[in-house]
């Protein structure tokens, strides 16, 4: 599956703006959803650009890959990998992934849980578009986030408009990306 989206890391007073001008429109759903980061201890997939995650909302688990990442400046794609699994790993075996080993010293990798970033996120749909308000809790730190998920661009970037999100407001830096630079800085280790 191929993802597209826009995203914006927005301060407290966009978030709560959206919120606003989206609640007047539409009716929300929220759920959380903890996300549970693997990768190697040098961060091999971050540096490439790759995510790998188990989702867990409720009881349910899901274990996503995201890879070949590519940023145009206003929209986000990647390829999305999902699996339902009965829980959470210690390890990830790379062998289940559909994943180029040839960037690994090793062609088999066991990737090892580094943490969990919890997200509260409100979800409106409109015209083939999953508008997402996520407030992000990992680390200490807490962040805001506007995504649009979307079928056709000009839908996404009329809803951007709709909603006072200024072009220059988006943002390419996802949320494992965020989670792994206050890790590193939170303890110390090597950057990326």
């Amino acid at each position: 599956m191929i993802e597209h989206e826009v995203k914006v890391l927005a301060s407290k007073e966009t978030f709560d703006r959206s919120r606003y001008i989206l609640d007047e429109m539409l009716i929300p759903s929220r759920t959380i959803q903890l996300n549970h980061y693997y990768d190697t201890r040098d961060f091999t997939l971050n540096s490439m650009g790759n995510t790998l995650r188990i989702r867990q909302l409720g009881n349910q688990c899901i274990l996503q890959f995201k890879h070949d990442k590519s940023f145009d400046g206003f929209e986000k794609s990647c390829r999305e990998y999902e699996k339902v699994v009965t829980g959470l790993m210690s390890v990830i075996p790379s062998k289940i992934l559909p994943l180029d080993l040839s960037m690994l010293s090793s062609t088999h990798v066991n990737f090892e849980y580094i943490g969990c970033l919890t997200t509260e996120r409100v979800d409106y749909e409109l015209d083939e578009m999953i508008i997402s308000l996520d407030k992000n809790l990992y680390l200490g730190k807490c962040d805001y986030e506007v995504e649009i998920e979307f079928l056709e661009r000009k839908k996404a970037e009329k809803m951007l408009i709709q909603m006072n999100i200024n072009m220059h407001e988006l943002s390419s830096i996802g949320k494992y990306s965020r989670f792994v630079s206050e890790y590193q800085r939170v303890y110390s280790v090597g950057t990326v």
